[in-house]
């Protein structure tokens, strides 16, 4: 039953508000229409969305009479406040509508309206109207609004003359309505230079000056900052840097503005020399013999750069002068985020300067900076990069008996271990050196990514609606598939396909490469590689060959795109058996891909794969096409079954192929993770 009336006080005014109304009578319910007029009539918005839609009406309505317009605002609120349970806020919703709509002196009334009712406005209502703010505001918010206005102008299919007659033709409109000219133009360079513009930027700069306006530092510092990214003659990088110097000893640029310009830089190919130059520069241009503290972020990027441009030793300089100035950031976690990125620096310079990583570690410990995992990532990463797979796994043992609960692998730990066993790991030799290899196989490091990986408490509740944990995703499934395909072990590689399903993840179309590369790969190599007589492979088995392969046969097998893209469609087609094999030889000894036959009154679904055009990475797929997993687990059935030697005692072929899987996912399957791969 309905309740007729609630009765509540407001907290600003003692006055009755009606927060529910009477029930309609039965034969309104009855008639749809009748109770739609009465609903209409009756139901009531929030009295906060009335106050600011009156108001918003009346301002777009009124002839721009101020003295009306306010006595109007004064009329509304006095009526609406005292039925509004958050009289401030609603106040607040006023002025950012008045604000919106550029009027700044019936947005002053309301303000003052609060002060004169004891109604406490937040800090930043505050700040907008103390003094000359509140007219910098407004400025501010109609400067913004044309800029922004003339960028929904710009196409990205228009070339730089269109785009700088398009921005002409808005400049001349705008130009009537400020009065602080060079701002306008300042704001539109800054637009272009963001959009990638850097012609119509350029040629909107010359426009300014031609007109008689005077650029400021920050604008001629932006497009310098363009010139040295974008020369390609050192000696003209050199001077435009040489005019940079000049601007920082002249005005006062603060470390966000060199940030901006190193940003800038970077999206037009600004390399690490030349941000370190610029950088280094602005340093050297603040006054000697001034105690000036540098933002640390300027620090760290400047240590970043010299670093990742191959000046390792100019990087452990400035970290060790930073170090005495005091300029490095004072929070241990940013102090690690340093540390971290010039470890990563130092691999992306080249080969990996083990000297320098060790000195980067010392002073470290000399500074009493605890690691932290991405810089136990970065070390390892380090250690793949110069193919010690034994170290990586060494410091990946140390992560892991940290006792900090905030060290602990991640996906990069995890995708960067298994680059190792792609490039680096021998199962022959893994199997030599059992008892005192440090290096973890395939198949347990598996279990240990998805103990570590996965909450234990997802993993007893998984559901079909489970969905995908952060840290689990596309990219390092597919590193971790080309890992057990490189390893040739095929059972594992389906598992981890397997694993697709499991956490909702789409295969995309770098999975099908990784899987169709090494498959193609390995027939590749053994179909025309040399064999002994009467030698059977894993490729003669794969694709259909007789145990005793005729003489010649061999050598007119191309193992190709051809090839590739008819296993791809034997793998999606319909009637797919695991036993029936992709190629068949007919009576003169040529290897003739099998006949695909559609069955149209067949009720099996149609599989989505990536076309060649795709693969070849050519063609984009269409948004939103979402490709399935079951070709993939075809073809690793497929080589599952090719692998095993079959007699006239073997056992079927489907049971082959599933005991195999089982004894996979016993392995790499942590008990209580309903993985489904069978």
């Amino acid at each position: 039953m309905l309740r007729t009336l609630v009765v509540t006080k407001s907290p600003w005014r003692n006055a009755l508000h009606v927060s529910s109304i009477r029930p309609p009578s039965h034969s309104c319910i009855t008639k749809p229409l009748a109770f739609a007029r009465y609903a209409s009539d009756h139901v009531r918005r929030p009295a906060t969305l009335d106050l600011v839609r009156s108001i918003r009406v009346h301002v777009d309505r009124s002839l721009k009479d101020e003295a009306a317009t306010k006595a109007y605002i004064r009329k509304q609120l006095e009526y609406w406040l005292p039925r509004i349970a958050r009289p401030t806020a609603a106040c607040e919703k006023v002025i950012t509508v008045l604000v919106d709509k550029d009027c700044a002196s019936e947005a002053r009334e309301v303000f003052d309206y609060m002060i004169d009712h004891d109604l406490n406005p937040s800090a930043a209502t505050m700040l907008m109207f103390s003094g000359a703010a509140s007219s910098s505001v407004f400025k501010e918010k109609k400067m913004k609004a044309a800029v922004d206005a003339i960028g929904q102008a710009i196409k990205p299919d228009m070339s730089e003359e269109g785009v700088y007659k398009t921005v002409s033709k808005l400049l001349d409109q705008y130009l009537r309505q400020f009065k602080s000219h060079a701002d306008l133009y300042e704001g539109i360079i800054f637009l272009l230079i963001k959009k990638g513009r850097l012609q119509a930027a350029t040629a909107m700069y010359e426009c300014m000056l031609n007109a008689g306006f005077v650029a400021s530092s920050l604008t001629d510092a932006r497009l310098m900052t363009l010139s040295i990214a974008m020369s390609e003659d050192k000696e003209d990088a050199q001077t435009y840097l040489n005019g940079l110097g000049a601007l920082f000893a002249q005005d006062e640029f603060t470390g966000d503005d060199i940030l901006e310009l190193i940003y800038i830089g970077s999206k037009c190919g600004l390399g690490g020399d030349m941000s370190a130059a610029i950088i280094q520069m602005y340093m050297e241009s603040r006054p000697e013999g001034e105690d000036v503290h540098f933002d640390p972020r300027l620090v760290k990027k400047l240590i970043t750069a010299q670093a990742a441009s191959g000046n390792v030793e100019g990087a452990l300089g400035t970290l060790a002068l930073q170090h005495q100035k005091g300029n490095l950031p004072s929070s241990p976690k940013l102090s690690q985020h340093l540390y971290s990125e010039l470890l990563g620096a130092i691999r992306h310079a080249g080969p990996v300067d083990q000297d320098a990583v060790g000195t980067v570690l010392e002073t470290m410990h000399i500074h009493g900076i605890k690691p932290s995992t991405p810089i136990f990532n970065n070390l390892i990463a380090n250690a793949v990069r110069s193919r010690n797979i034994q170290e990586a796994f060494q410091i990946y043992y140390m992560m892991k008996s940290m006792k900090n609960k905030e060290i602990k692998p991640d996906s990069f730990t995890y995708g960067s271990l298994w680059n190792a066993i792609t490039e680096l790991y021998s199962p022959r030799a893994a199997r030599r050196n059992r008892k005192r290899d440090v290096i973890i196989a395939p198949r347990q490091l598996y279990r240990e990514m998805i103990t570590t990986l996965i909450p234990f408490s997802v993993a007893l509740k998984q559901k079909q609606d489970t969905k995908l944990p952060s840290m689990l995703t596309s990219a390092l499934l597919d590193v971790t598939l080309r890992a057990f395909l490189s390893a040739k072990d095929y059972p594992g590689a389906f598992v981890v396909v397997r694993s697709f399903v499991t956490w909702h993840i789409r295969p995309r179309v770098k999975t099908y490469n990784v899987v169709l590369t090494r498959l193609m790969g390995r027939l590749h190599r053994e179909l025309k590689s040399m064999r002994l007589l009467g030698e059977s492979r894993w490729a003669d088995r794969y694709i259909g060959l007789p145990k005793v392969v005729p003489v010649g046969i061999l050598a007119k097998i191309q193992a190709d795109e051809r090839m590739e893209d008819h296993l791809l469609k034997v793998a999606k087609h319909p009637q797919w058996s695991l036993d029936a094999p992709p190629y068949m030889l007919d009576g003169n000894d040529d290897l003739l891909p099998v006949r695909l036959v559609h069955d149209e009154e067949s009720d099996k679904p149609d599989y989505i794969i990536p076309t060649p055009e795709m693969l070849e990475g050519d063609n984009k797929p269409p948004a939103g096409t979402t490709f399935s997993h079951v070709p993939i687990e075809r073809m690793l059935r497929r080589a599952i079954l090719a692998d095993h030697r079959r007699t006239y005692d073997s056992p079927p072929p489907g049971a082959i192929v599933s005991h195999a899987i089982q004894d996979a996912k016993k392995e790499m399957i942590p008990e209580g993770t309903a993985n489904r791969a069978s």
